[in-house]
C-alpha cells in the first residue's frame, strides 16, 4: 500500500544492503535504533500536523493584504521570496522590519551607511545562495561608509571566488533582540 509507510534498522554495516526500494521510490535507512525510533517520531508528527483540519484566515490589523498579494504575485512561480522581496512582504503585513537599503555597487553601500544608523548588517542577495553565512555572504557590525564598502568588496569577491550569482547586497541597520525565522508554503 503506497499510503503506508516503511522503515528499516540495519545494525552494522556490513549487513547494510546496498539499497532499499523499488527504484523509483527509497526507502529510508537507519543504523542505530535511536536514528530509527526519531525517524518514525517526526513521521508521526507530520502525519497528524498534516491531518489537523486548516483554520480560518485570518486578516492581521494593520496588514495590507492587496500589497502582501501583490509581493507575492510579484515573485511568482515556486520558490524563495529573497531578501527585499520577504522585506516587502513583511511591512505590507503590518510587521516592522529594520530599516535596509539595496546596495549594487560599492558607492551604493557607501550611501546607504550614510543613510542608515549603525552598526550596520550586510547580506548577499543572490538566488543560487539560500544559507547567506555558509557562504561568506553576511558581514556584521560595520561603523562608517569605508567599512560598509570595503564589506560590499569581500562579499562581491566571496560571491565570484565560489561560483555563486551576485546581485547586490542588504545594508540594513542591526538590532537587538531575539531574532525570528519564517517559513511559509503556498498550497494549492
Amino acid at each position: 500500500d503506497a499510503r503506508r509507510g516503511a522503515l528499516a534498522v540495519v545494525i552494522g554495516s556490513a549487513a547494510a544492503p546496498a539499497r532499499l526500494g523499488d527504484g523509483e521510490r527509497r526507502m529510508p535507512e537507519d543504523h542505530t535504533p535511536a536514528a530509527a525510533v526519531a525517524a518514525l517520531a517526526a513521521a508521526r508528527e507530520r502525519r497528524e500536523l498534516l491531518a489537523r483540519e486548516t483554520g480560518a484566515l485570518v486578516e492581521p490589523a494593520g496588514a495590507d493584504v492587496a500589497a502582501c498579494r501583490a509581493v507575492i504575485a510579484e515573485q511568482g512561480g515556486d520558490g524563495w521570496l529573497g531578501a527585499v522581496g520577504s522585506r516587502r512582504l513583511l511591512e505590507a503585513a503590518g510587521i516592522r522590519v529594520a530599516p535596509f537599503r539595496v546596495a549594487t555597487c560599492r558607492s551604493e553601500a557607501e550611501t546607504a551607511a550614510h543613510e542608515l544608523d549603525e552598526p550596520l548588517s550586510m547580506s548577499v542577495i543572490s538566488p543560487d545562495v539560500l544559507h547567506k553565512t555558509e557562504h561568506g555572504g553576511v558581514e556584521l557590525h560595520l561603523d562608517g561608509p569605508a567599512a560598509t564598502a570595503a564589506a560590499f568588496a569581500r562579499i562581491e569577491r566571496r560571491m565570484a571566488e565560489g561560483g555563486h550569482a551576485f546581485e547586490g547586497v542588504v545594508v540594513a541597520e542591526m538590532q537587538t533582540g531575539t531574532e525570528v525565522l519564517i517559513g511559509a508554503q503556498r498550497k494549492g
